[in-house]
Order: C-alpha cells, then structure tokens, then sequence
C-alpha cells in the first residue's frame, strides 16, 4: 500500500508537470500571435494612414472634381481604357495652367499592354467658346475637364481618368523612387543643370532636365515628348517591380505633386492588376504624326491627316506597335 500511494504522488506530480510546461507553451504561442496580430494591425493603420494622405493630396477642387466627372467615362477595368496625363506648367504665378505635357494612355488589362500616345503640345484645334488654339490651352481655359474633353475630341476616345503632373514638384516622385534610370539621347541642359548623353540614374533635379529640355535637341518639342514616354516607362517598371507592401508609400511620396480623380485604392488595384506586365515589351509608345506649320503669325503643329488616321485606328483598336518610322520624326526613344 505505501509503495502504491508513494507512486501516485509521483504520477500526480509528475501530470503536474507536464501540465505547467503545456500551459506555459501555450502561453508563448498565444503571446506569438497577438504579436503578430499587433504587428499586422499597426502594419493596416500605417497603410490606411498613407493611403489617405494620398488621397488627400491628390484631390481636386470639388468644383472642378465634379465638372471631370462629367466629362469622364466609367472604366470596366477587365476591358481597354484610357487615361490621360498632362504635365502643368504652373511657373507663371498669377496665370493659369497650361499642359506642357499630353500623354493619351491606352491601358490594356486582359493583354497585360499599355500603349503610350504623345500629342505635340501646340497642336491646333478649335476649342469651343474660344475659336482655334493650341491644345496645351484647354487646360488653362477650362481646367481638367477642359482638358480631358479636347483631348477626347481630338483622338476620337472616351477617357475613364486623368492625371497630372506639377512639376514644381516632380523631382520628389524621382527622389522617392530612388532615382529612374533612362537612356539620355543627347547632352541637354534646363535652369543651369546639364545631362549628358548615356544611360545612367537621374536624380530629380537631372530628371527634371530630362523632360523638359527641349532647345537643346535639333527636333525640340519632339524628342522632348520621345523623352517623356521613356521616363514614363522607366518610372512604371521601377513602381511595377516594387514589393506590394512599398508601393503605399510610394504613392503616397508621389501624390504631394500629383492630381486626380483616382484615389489611392484604385492606384493600387491597378498597380496590382499590371504587376505581372513585362515592362520591357508590352509597354509601346509613339506620337501624333504632325509637322509644323506658321499661320498668321503664330508657330502650330498640324497632323498629318493620312498618317494620323491609320496611327489613331491602330492605337484605339490596340494593334501594337501602333506607329512605324515613316510616321514618327526621328527622336531616340
């Protein structure tokens, strides 16, 4: 009998035991967890912080915002759409903005593509109310719905978005990427700063040069905008490439010079729709084939009718590439 009772003490000790070391590892996975469950927790505030940020310095005048509405079209983001993006010129204070930059993209998700339109800024068009002008003047006039209304005239297209571009601010985007890398084509210079020729990774203040030194090329305005659709596909492959949990924070260094009707949920969505693009193919670029021309006085750039028809039925029916060499002036891309 003693020996029996003497060996249930031991067992009983011995389950004690083995129940404290249970309740202890038990504690150490539930301390693990809500760790973690903290961590993602503040992780989702921090994005949810940067994300409204962002949405916040991308928002436009609400009078405006509602008059770009109208004149937006609803994207089906399963099928092609377009967006458009402007680069303002708001250097003169006092005046209104002009688009120094008109890029028409063609978004492609089904086929992973985007196609990347340049229209010359000095093209004449008729603008309603205020008889024939410059393109580049619909921003001034009627701001972006004026904008995205001219340029949907123009090319023949509904337009889902709009996005434009201050570059009063525009060396932080490249500052916040870490730099972009292209292929300069020529030595250039703009405001005192120069770049030369090659491919290397401009900072912001030679990026700025980048795109928008136009004297310094013998084609001007034309290997400017060549210039621009190079960045613009050096500054997608950089975000594309970019591990989802940077991307808020991009877009959130991004948006202190950027506008839009998008907010920074869709920027995402959109982002992660086109991750798996190759950035080094599917992404194709041209221009409006034009040549210049004086009338009355003042320096246009006309379209070349019979190229720019077959260029605009190609880029609106997403054949690629969409311009050949006999219709484009002769810039490196």
């Amino acid at each position: 009998m003693p020996e029996r009772l003497e060996r249930r003490r031991r067992d009983g000790r011995s389950g004690t035991r083995g129940k404290k070391r249970m309740t202890k590892r038990k504690k150490i996975v539930l301390g693990v967890v809500i760790a973690v469950a903290v961590l993602a927790l503040a992780a989702g505030a921090y994005t949810f912080f940067l994300m409204r940020n962002a949405d916040k310095n991308m928002a436009l005048d609400a009078k405006e915002r509602e008059k770009l509405n109208a004149a937006l079209v609803a994207a089906d983001e399963n099928k092609p759409y377009y967006i458009l993006v402007v680069g303002s010129d708001t250097r003169v204070t006092g005046q209104a903005a002009r688009s120094d930059t008109i890029m028409l993209c063609r978004m492609d998700p089904p086929n992973k593509r985007a196609s990347i339109l340049s229209i010359p800024r000095d093209t004449r068009i008729e603008l309603p109310g205020h008889g024939t002008a410059k393109i580049n003047a619909a921003l001034a006039y009627g701001g972006p719905s004026g904008a995205v209304k001219a340029v949907s005239d123009f090319a023949g297209v509904p337009i889902a978005h709009y996005v434009e571009i201050d570059f009063e601010g525009f060396k932080s985007i490249v500052d916040s990427l870490g730099g972009v890398t292209v292929k300069v084509p020529a030595a250039a210079s703009y405001q005192g700063v120069s770049i030369q020729p090659g491919t290397q990774t401009l900072d912001g203040t030679h990026a700025l040069v980048f795109v928008r030194a136009r004297k310094s090329y013998a084609l001007g305005d034309f290997q400017r905008a060549a210039n621009q659709r190079v960045f613009l596909k050096a500054v997608a492959k950089k975000v594309l490439k970019a591990p989802p949990t940077k991307i808020p924070g991009l877009l959130t260094s991004m948006s202190k010079c950027v506008g839009s009707d998008l907010s920074s949920t869709q920027m995402v969505s959109m982002a992660m729709k086109f991750r798996s693009m190759n950035t080094d193919t599917d992404i194709y670029s041209g221009q409006v084939p034009s040549k210049t021309a004086n009338i009355n006085g003042v320096s246009y750039v006309l379209p070349i009718e019979s190229q720019w028809s077959d260029v605009r039925t190609k880029f609106t029916t997403g054949v690629v590439p969409f311009v050949t060499k006999e219709n484009q002036p002769a810039v490196k891309e």
